[in-house]
């Protein structure tokens, strides 16, 4: 204000000039003019202090971080609306910590923050990150949306029992909480779940239902059937790497696995061509899969590829509830990720009976599952095996052939009808070092009298 002060005042005084300046005359008229602003000045000077303050007081209130961290929730939504769930998540969290969620002095049942947890809780479950979602739904009590993402999650991580119980406790403290009729609903697939995870399942009404599909993908409404016998576990064993032995003594024909792939490609999928490289492209699949779904990254890992590392590594490390980003598998964005899901592809997938779509005849699909992996192929040396596979839709269910003792490994026939010449089974077994003589009679690149009385089983 004060250049414009003066400049009023010189303006003033300007006109009083002449050639004959009088410097004291000036200074007087100048002083007199000053005298006569600086009496109306100082209640200027008061509203502008009013105003700054008022002002201040405004960007204040709009900085403070419960402000920021719901306009954070609101774009976040947006980032969320438009696919975008990395930036969600960082946005999200971004507003978690504005909020003080992450201080251990923050002891307040923020509404804010719990739903900003349950917004990152969606995006967990969507990355595969199953257990890290039930963690963050379990800091958002009383809701009953957070008990169904929970449940769900737990679900994803075949935990089947404690998924039916967090929906059975939210059910009964709930009036709000409405299960639907049928199987669709939420209680009635965590129920059949866990009756699958007891290996509670019925083959034979699986069976119609493939039959009537077409012997296709299983529906969701069959349920997750996702099942290993609590008899079976997973030991090293010495020239074969990794294995699946009985811990108990298992009677003919029980049931010992069930699982549906991680990953599968059917005749008729849009990547699937006649005569191509099956396992190339289930390995593109499958890499694009492990990316975006950390679950099925953990799943995939687990298998031999070709070196002793199992499980997925975490690129900076695993989840972090502080962190802004989601981990991804060591080697995204690299080669050595494709390598890495090549080699377990190449060691670990099951060719699966198929159907030409334009033909209507059989071709082969390619697919890869968890724990069939595990189970050894029988070789000469071993004699017939002991446990056979059998493809219900996309479902693999293993079942023992004979009476296995305790401590006898799980041995089966890699080789499936669609297997022509077996040349598949030895391309599998080559690629673990292994080799059959059986495999290459029948193939005819070797035959003796005595080789020839044996025939596969599978044959």
């Amino acid at each position: 204000s004060s250049p414009c002060i003066f400049g009023a005042l010189g303006c003033a005084a300007w006109p009083q000039c002449s050639l004959h300046v009088d410097p004291k005359a000036i200074f007087t008229s100048f002083k007199t003019r000053l005298q006569q602003v600086a009496e109306h000045d100082w209640k200027i000077w008061i509203v502008l202090a009013v105003t700054v303050s008022v002002l201040q007081e405004g960007r204040r209130a709009q900085r403070a971080p419960e402000v920021q961290a719901a306009r954070l929730a609101a774009v976040g939504d947006a980032a969320f609306s438009g696919g975008r769930l990395a930036k969600a998540y960082a946005i999200w969290t971004r507003g978690l910590r504005l909020a003080g969620a992450f201080q251990q002095t923050h002891a307040d049942r923020s509404l804010l923050v719990e739903q900003l947890r349950l917004r990152r809780a969606r995006v967990l479950l969507a990355r595969g990150f199953a257990l890290p979602c039930a963690s963050e739904c379990s800091l958002v009590p009383d809701n009953t949306e957070a008990r169904v993402l929970q449940a769900e999650a737990l679900g994803r991580a075949a935990d089947w029992p404690a998924a039916w119980d967090v929906l059975q406790e939210a059910s009964l403290a709930s009036s709000s909480f409405a299960a639907s009729e049928g199987p669709e609903s939420q209680l009635a697939i965590a129920d059949l779940g866990k009756r699958h995870c007891w290996g509670d399942v019925n083959l034979f009404d699986l069976m119609s239902v493939a039959s009537s599909t077409g012997h296709g993908r299983l529906p969701t409404s069959c349920g997750p059937l996702g099942f290993e016998s609590s008899k079976l576990e997973r030991v090293s064993i010495s020239g074969r790497g990794k294995g699946i032995v009985a811990r108990q003594d298992v009677a003919a024909g029980e049931l010992l696995i069930l699982a549906r792939p991680i990953e599968l490609l059917c005749p008729g999928d849009h990547e699937w061509h006649r005569n191509s490289d099956l396992e190339d492209l289930l390995s593109q699949k499958l890499h694009n899969l492990i990316l975006r779904d950390a679950q099925a990254a953990e799943e995939t890992f687990s298998l031999f590829s070709g070196s002793d590392k199992y499980g997925a590594a975490w690129r900076p490390q695993f989840w972090d509830s502080k962190a802004f980003a989601l981990p991804l598998p060591d080697g995204a964005g690299t080669p050595n990720l494709w390598h890495k899901v090549r080699g377990v592809v190449r060691h670990n997938a099951h060719r699966w009976p198929g159907q030409d779509p334009d033909t209507g005849g059989m071709a082969p699909g390619l697919g890869l599952w968890h724990k069939p992996p595990m189970i050894n192929h029988a070789v000469e040396a071993d004699g017939r095996p002991n446990c056979a596979h059998v493809f219900i839709g996309d479902v693999m269910a293993f079942r023992a052939t004979m009476p296995i003792k305790a401590g006898q490994e799980l041995l089966d026939r890699y080789s499936t009808p669609l297997a022509e010449r077996f040349e598949f089974t030895l391309s599998v077994l080559h690629a673990h070092g292994m080799d059959d003589n059986v495999y290459k009679v029948w193939q005819g690149q070797s035959y003796t009298a005595h080789q020839a009385l044996y025939r596969p089983p599978d044959l």
